[in-house]
């Protein structure tokens, strides 16, 4: 979910994770939070519960508790697959010339 003290730290933002983060605040006032048991949440990520388990109880992932039972968003869940993206050639192109431009040109190896 997209709270308040991200908004605040829109100027540090790329423009990929503005994009992230305008589509979660689409997606959140859209549609309904579903929360996925911890075998539904494994079929959607393609793990097993039990890798689920341990990655909740290690903060790996976001998940919540209720009893015995641990339950995990699908908004959360896609968004911790999003937050692995891999930056394509062409943005490690044009971040490596960005740089170069801040840096007034020059490049230290």
């Amino acid at each position: 979910m997209v709270q308040m003290q991200n908004l605040n730290r829109l100027p540090e933002f790329t423009a990929d994770q503005l994009q992230v983060l305008l589509s979660a605040m689409a997606t959140s006032q859209q549609q309904p939070k579903r929360y996925l048991t911890t075998r539904e949440a494994g079929k959607f990520l393609g793990k097993t519960a039990n890798a689920l388990r341990i990655m909740g109880h290690r903060d790996e992932i976001k998940s919540y508790k209720k009893g015995e039972r641990l339950y995990f968003l699908e908004s959360d869940l896609a968004e911790w697959i999003e937050s692995g993206k891999r930056p394509t050639t062409s943005e490690l192109i044009k971040n490596f010339e960005d740089d170069l431009i801040i840096r007034g040109g020059k490049y230290h190896a």
